[in-house]
């Protein structure tokens, strides 16, 4: 199984994939800092700064064993409303 790790931090999250066997295929983290300790701790791993820079990130998935619908996976439509009117930000869609 992969994962792309959004707003990484300095990797907790992608350190308890790893112990599951889940592979981290790219992190997205724009503090310094914890890029450093992302880099030394996952020295292949690409990073991405700005979660905005949607081409960066679809490069990432394309370049990976992952079969997605490109449509589906980053829309730049970020909002969507549910049945009670209210409207709620999404960046990632679930499909």
């Amino acid at each position: 199984m992969l994962h792309l790790d959004l707003f990484s931090g300095i990797g907790g999250f992608a350190l308890a994939c790893q112990w599951a066997g889940i592979e981290t295929i790219g992190f997205v983290e724009i503090d310094k800092y914890c890029q450093k300790v992302l880099r030394k701790h996952w020295p292949d791993v690409p990073i991405v700064e700005d979660i905005r820079d949607v081409e960066k990130i679809k490069e990432i998935v394309k370049n990976t064993r992952c079969q997605y619908d490109e449509r589906q996976l980053l829309k730049r439509e970020y909002a969507e409303t549910d049945g009670k009117g209210t409207t709620r930000q999404r960046f990632v869609y679930e499909y």
